[in-house]
């Protein structure tokens, strides 16, 4: 049975996640908007950038001054 279900969600993964995706979102524009579903996502991203970043091996400092160069600070 276990194996069944498996084999359906990598069979049909796109699918599966695109729903779970549009629902997630529909329901954080319905329930904060879309300014605030915006800055969420925006914020996730940075987030998941930054950390890709540290994974491959680089450091805080220099991720960080990709955003604030020294000069501008």
């Amino acid at each position: 049975m276990k194996e069944e279900i498996l084999a359906l969600f990598i069979r049909h993964r796109g699918k599966i996640l695109g729903c779970v995706g549009g629902f997630v979102l529909g329901w954080l524009i319905i329930s904060r908007g879309l300014i605030q579903t915006l800055i969420l996502f925006i914020c996730a991203g940075l987030g998941y950038y930054i950390g890709k970043r540290l994974d491959d091996g680089g450091e805080l400092e220099e991720i960080l001054e990709h955003f604030w160069p020294p000069d501008r600070r």
